[in-house]
């Protein structure tokens, strides 16, 4: 008896902090896209390792994936939370920063901007445009 007594006050207790905003369901921010070896967007690169850093969050590490065998890469992650006076505040807009490595080259794509709940949809690219030593 005494517990099912604790079980109901814990769940009382969860359901009054989510009412209070104290536990927040956040949303996920997702990035895909493609990678491929030739100009003509035709040989897909498999295993490129793909980073995805978060400009801005706290304590958000950054977001690792890998092209499959059709050169696609998705990757669904949390964009962090700030700490203001009156607590941890979720982000609602990042700067988002995507870089591909392969055989030693990085591949910086340009920043872009994400909410929670987008999905960012990268236009598809060929390395040798734009690779640095």
């Amino acid at each position: 008896m005494r517990r099912k007594a604790e079980i109901i006050i814990f769940i009382m207790f969860g359901l009054f902090l989510a009412s209070c905003g104290v536990v927040e369901k956040t949303e996920k921010a997702v990035i895909e896209g493609y990678v491929y070896r030739d100009s003509l967007l035709t040989q897909p690169l498999p295993d490129v390792f793909v980073r995805i850093r978060i400009d801005g969050a706290q304590n958000v590490p950054d977001v690792f994936t890998t092209t499959d065998e059709s050169g696609y890469f998705k990757k669904a992650f949390y964009l962090g939370h700030t700490l203001e006076e009156t607590g941890f505040k979720p982000i609602t807009t990042a700067l988002v920063q995507v870089k591909l490595t392969y055989e030693g080259k990085i591949y910086n794509y340009e920043d872009y901007y994400i909410s929670p709940g987008d999905t960012l949809k990268l236009p598809p690219v060929y390395l040798d445009l734009f690779g640095e030593e």
